[in-house]
């Protein structure tokens, strides 16, 4: 796959009118069904012309090497021809690892199993800052494909980006990969500083949110991360992480987590990088935790009632607070909204016809990018039968 070879049709001399020869495959003992060598039913060879050129496309075959015939007939004459048809490219990739931009891992598969006398590929960069060998074998039969292995490929430290190309060549068909080399960070260079959940707002006492930090060149090579420092300028959020942080050599970012304790007034904390003198901030919100959610101590089945949902503190901006029963026999509106300013709301719920005495209660929780923050839960209330 992906060589074109061609196949010559020539007369013994200059046809005094147009000739049509036709043209078969011919399934040799080693050609497999599936790859036969697609050719044209017929071929004209022009008057005055003796030579015509078919251009053919051979298939490719998982299990690898094949032969492939086709027959041409003119008259009461047949010719036969074999090729023999070896895998060919049928990808080039380079693999890298997160923190390794600059390593060059090249992997080659091909259309087929590689046969017993191998397969060799040319190789091609077109900047001396990667080298890699002017050719490499494939010497395991029967294997897809493989690495090319790293010796001979060499990597060069660059000052700036680079841009360049690798390519690889088997027969006619050439596959390229771009590669894209990148300098080391240094002081100066940029640092971002990004929240995973948003701008918030956030609810505690919850935990777990995570800040990415990044750069926007990798890491210097060497043993010792890259270090840098992180702060609060408020306690309404706690860096879990501790206030140095560090940059694996090669990588391009690191996280940051905090928690946020039980709050009672809205607060906005300025969360602060400093890396080698560059320094990026956020500002997370951080709005009043929940403080109860209460229902009528008892409620006769098949009727409503009315709950309330209370928070620490008066929130600056709107706050959704939503709401769950686990009880079948009552059931709540999905969320309510608490006004900025005020620190509860009500909300309507029903109840389910009962037979005997039965117990529900109601769960309230924020939520920080569909995941559950704070949450408490109701006083349990009964529910009785209709006299």
């Amino acid at each position: 796959m992906g060589d074109h070879p061609v196949l010559a049709l020539k007369l013994s001399c200059t046809a005094a009118a147009a000739e049509k020869i036709t043209l078969k495959t011919v399934v040799t003992p080693s050609g497999p069904n599936g790859a036969r060598l697609p050719v044209p039913a017929s071929v004209t060879i022009g008057k005055y012309y003796s030579a015509a050129n078919v251009t053919l496309a051979p298939p490719a075959y998982q299990p690898g090497q094949y032969q492939a015939g086709i027959s041409a007939h003119l008259g009461r004459r047949t010719f036969t021809r074999a090729i023999t048809v070896d895998p060919g490219l049928a990808s080039f990739t380079n693999t890298q690892d997160s923190c390794s931009p600059n390593d060059v891992n090249l992997d080659v598969l091909f259309t087929g199993n590689i046969p017993a006398g191998g397969e060799t590929i040319k190789l091609k960069s077109s900047n001396a800052a990667v080298t890699v060998p002017a050719t490499y074998a494939f010497t395991q039969p029967g294997a897809i494909g493989g690495g090319v292995g790293p010796q001979g490929v060499s990597v060069q430290a660059v000052s700036k980006t680079t841009k360049l190309t690798i390519s690889a060549t088997l027969g006619s068909r050439t596959l390229t990969v771009p590669v894209t080399l990148v300098p080391p960070w240094q002081a100066g260079d940029k640092v971002t500083l990004t929240q995973e959940f948003g701008p918030g707002p956030y609810y505690g006492p919850s935990g777990g949110y995570s800040l990415e930090v990044g750069l926007s060149n990798p890491a210097p090579a060497g043993d010792t991360p890259l270090s840098g420092t992180v702060s609060s300028s408020s306690g309404a959020v706690e860096i879990e992480t501790g206030s140095t942080l560090g940059v694996v050599a090669g990588c391009e970012s690191t996280g940051i987590s905090f928690e946020v304790p039980y709050a009672t007034t809205p607060a906005h904390a300025t969360i602060t990088v400093d890396i080698g003198g560059s320094t990026a901030s956020t500002t997370v919100t951080v709005e009043p935790s929940l403080a109860s959610v209460t229902l009528p101590a008892t409620i006769v089945g098949g009727t409503s009632g009315t709950g309330t949902v209370t928070l620490a503190g008066a929130p600056d901006e709107d706050e959704t607070v939503y709401l769950q029963s686990e009880d079948g026999i009552l059931t709540t509106p999905q969320s309510v909204i608490i006004p900025k300013g005020d620190t509860s709301a009500t909300f309507t719920f029903t109840t389910a016809t009962v037979t005997s005495d039965s117990s529900a209660s109601v769960g309230a929780f924020h939520s920080v990018a569909s995941n559950q923050a704070d949450s408490v839960g109701s006083n349990t209330i009964d529910i009785t039968p209709a006299p």
